[in-house]
Order: structure tokens, then sequence, then C-alpha cells
């Protein structure tokens, strides 16, 4: 009978870790929100499209680093983060900004023209 309580409560146990990791999943999801949809109202994209790209290329993690120097939720070089700072006439900025998340989805949403 012990043995049946033993595995009862790791169930239990099982359970309840399964449901607080979906639930701190979810919240992941969603943490970034508001950035994706005001890049994505801003530029005409679909939201779901820049969610996607945030998704795979940093998880939503703003403080994501890659091997190439990109930086941020959708992991922008340098030169397509300028880029992007020119056509808008932004003075002053650095690729470091981009660690901003709400400067990070603007940057990296617009398509390029030859795209659209």
């Amino acid at each position: 009978m012990k043995w049946r309580r033993q595995a009862s409560i790791l169930c239990l146990l099982l359970v309840a870790g399964l449901i607080a990791y979906g639930l701190w999943l979810g919240r992941v999801d969603r943490s970034q929100n508001g950035p994706i949809r005001a890049a994505a109202e801003r530029y005409g994209v679909d939201r779901a499209l820049v969610k996607a790209v945030v998704w795979r290329e940093s998880k939503f993690n703003p403080a994501v680093r890659g091997r190439a120097q990109e930086i941020g939720l959708m992991q922008l070089q340098e030169a397509a983060a300028q880029e992007w700072a020119d056509a808008e006439h932004i003075t002053s900025f650095e690729h470091t900004h981009c660690f901003d998340p709400a400067t990070n989805t603007m940057a990296g949403a617009p398509l390029p023209v030859t795209a659209r």
C-alpha cells in the first residue's frame, strides 16, 4: 500500500509540474506581444509573421546574441539595423539599441521593397 501512495504523490507532482511548465511557456509566449503588435501595425505586416520570426530567432529572449553579432528578439545584424534607422531618420542610432524589444521588432518587421 505504501508504494501506491508514493506513486500517487509522484503522479500528482508530475501533473502539477506539467501544468506549471505550460503556464510558464504561455507567459513567455505572450511576453513580447506589445512590441510585436506595434511593429506589425506600423509596417502593415501580419502579427503572426512577426511573432513567428521572434520565436524562431530568439524564443522571445530580448537579450540573446548570435554568433555573427546579431542581437535581440529578431537577431538583427548591425547593417540591417542601421539601414532601418537611416530609413526612419533616427540619428545617433547604435546597434545595442536593438536589445530593446520595441526597437528590435520595429527594425526587424519591415520587409524589403522587393519582397512586397
